[in-house]
């Protein structure tokens, strides 16, 4: 008998989206400053007078290519313009609408500054969350 199992493709697809394609649940992105682990939060970018918020997100159906299986966001993500320096922004994650947090990840490509008047874009499919 095996002693280690594995998620089928099927099972990873129902798994993915029933955390991530909820119809009664909102799901949000936030930015971050520092950007959380598995046991620290991170700071979030400041919504004081800053322009920044949390903005929404939907994901495409759960699909599976080549043995690896992903959610990714089906619009593009904007935040801002800003108002103020966000600063380096390091991360991501996203959260359901009870405030938990259910991914996060630093941004590819390292921090982003985000000076007064600029935005942040998330293209179409850019926030992709896989399981394989």
């Amino acid at each position: 008998m095996p002693t280690q199992y594995a998620l089928t493709d099927f099972a990873e697809r129902k798994a993915l989206d029933a955390v991530f394609n909820d119809s009664a649940i909102t799901y949000e992105v936030a930015l971050f400053t520092v950007t959380p682990t598995e046991t620290t939060s991170g700071i979030e970018v400041s919504t004081d007078s800053t322009g920044y918020s949390r903005q929404t997100v939907r994901f495409t159906a759960a699909t599976t290519t080549s043995n690896v299986t992903k959610v990714s966001n089906d619009a593009t993500i904007t935040f801002g313009p800003a108002r103020s320096n966000w600063g380096p922004v390091t991360g991501a994650a996203v959260f359901d609408d009870q405030d938990n947090m259910l991914i996060y990840g630093a941004l590819e490509g390292g921090p982003v500054t985000v000076s007064a008047g600029n935005k942040v874009e998330i293209a179409v499919g850019a926030l992709t969350i896989t399981l394989d």
